[in-house]
This record gives C-alpha cells, sequence and structure tokens, in this order.
C-alpha cells in the first residue's frame, strides 16, 4: 500500500511536470509565432522604409533640379526685366518724340487753318463785292434804259408802262402801278396797273396816299 501511495504521488508528479511541459512548450510556441510576426512585420516596415527612402531621394532630386531651374527663371526674369525696362524708356523717347512732332503738326494745321479761314474770308467778300458790282452794273443798265425810254418819242401811256417795267426790274418786284393825283377829286388813280384796271382810291388812303400827301 506504501509503495502504491509513492507511486502514485510520482506518476502524480510526472503528468504534473508534462502539463507544465506541454504548456512551456505552447508558450515557446507561441513566442516562436510572435518573434516570425514581429520579424515579418519588420520586414515590411523596412522595405516600406526603403521605400520611402527612394522616393524621398527623388523628390530630392526633383527639388534640386526645381531649384536650378528656379534659378535659371529667375536669371530670365531679370533679364526680360532689363529688356523691359529698356523698352519703357525706348516708349517714353518714342512717346516725346512723337508729342513734339504732333504740336508742331497741330501747330502747322492751325496756322493753315487760319490762312484757309482768311482765303476763304477774302473770297466771300469778293463774292459779296462781286455781286454788288453786278448788281451795280445792272441798275445802271436799266437806268440807261429808263433814260433812253424817257428820250424816246413814244406817247405818255406807253412811257410810263416802259417806266413801271423798268422799275419791277430795279426793285426786284413782281408788279408795279403808277397812281396819278387828281386833285380835282382828291383821288389817286392808277395809270399803269399791272394786271389789273384802272382803279381809284380817296388821297389820303394807303400807303400811295400818304406819299403823295407827304411828298
Amino acid at each position: 500500500v506504501k509503495l502504491d501511495k509513492q507511486l502514485g504521488v510520482a506518476i502524480g508528479r510526472c503528468l504534473r511536470y508534462e502539463l507544465e511541459h506541454a504548456k512551456e512548450e505552447k508558450l515557446i510556441e507561441d513566442e516562436r509565432k510572435m518573434i516570425e510576426d514581429l520579424e515579418k512585420a519588420n520586414k515590411v516596415e523596412h522595405d516600406e522604409i526603403l521605400r520611402l527612402e527612394g522616393e524621398l531621394e527623388v523628390m530630392t532630386r526633383a527639388k534640386a533640379g526645381l531649384s536650378r531651374d528656379l534659378d535659371e527663371a529667375k536669371v530670365a526674369i531679370a533679364d526680360l526685366q532689363g529688356n523691359l525696362d529698356e523698352t519703357v524708356e525706348e516708349r517714353k523717347a518714342l512717346e516725346a518724340d512723337l508729342g513734339s512732332k504732333l504740336s508742331e503738326r497741330d501747330e502747322e494745321l492751325l496756322r493753315l487753318r487760319a490762312e484757309l479761314e482768311g482765303e476763304k474770308k477774302r473770297a466771300e467778300d469778293l463774292r459779296r463785292e462781286k455781286n454788288a458790282l453786278e448788281a451795280t452794273v445792272h441798275r445802271d443798265q436799266l437806268l440807261d434804259q429808263v433814260a433812253s425810254t424817257l428820250a424816246s418819242d413814244m406817247n405818255m401811256k406807253g412811257l410810263f408802262e416802259q417806266v413801271c417795267v423798268h422799275a419791277c426790274d430795279l426793285m426786284d418786284a413782281d408788279r408795279a402801278t403808277l397812281f396819278l393825283v387828281d386833285k380835282e377829286k382828291s383821288e389817286l388813280w392808277s395809270m399803269v396797273a399791272h394786271g389789273d384796271e384802272s382803279i381809284r382810291i380817296p388821297l389820303s388812303t394807303g400807303v400811295a396816299g400818304h406819299c403823295a400827301c407827304t411828298g
């Protein structure tokens, strides 16, 4: 019985040992898997770091290229600014020269316009003088005709008719009437009336009567 008890105790200890050993192996296996997972994660992170480093290198090179391009652009801008300044100065000089030429041209145009206005005025004065001279010549011719008519041997009625015709021409009138004064009847009567029969009006009537009364 004592031996059986000792054997049972030994067996229990073996079982506990195996159980504890199994637990330790499981823990070791779990740790191994964890280590593998960590190694895989480290490899992924390492690959990601390499990729990022490669991209950083590319970006660094690109930045260097952009810096060179920027420096070249700055140089080009400076050149363009210099050319622009020269162009502005040239434009100002051209504008000043053009303004001077335009001023001279404007003065010349004003002078020519004044001369033209003077010529127009002289031409208008000559035209008026010519018209006045022609009117004077025409009037003198008409007066010569009236004088010739008065010196002719025609009868009184024909003479007065010719005088009325020449009076219309001299006065540029459409018609004329010659009134004679009848003192006995205190009337005016038309000896010659273009387009009308002989008429009689009181001596003091109208413009003709006023002229007859006042002279």
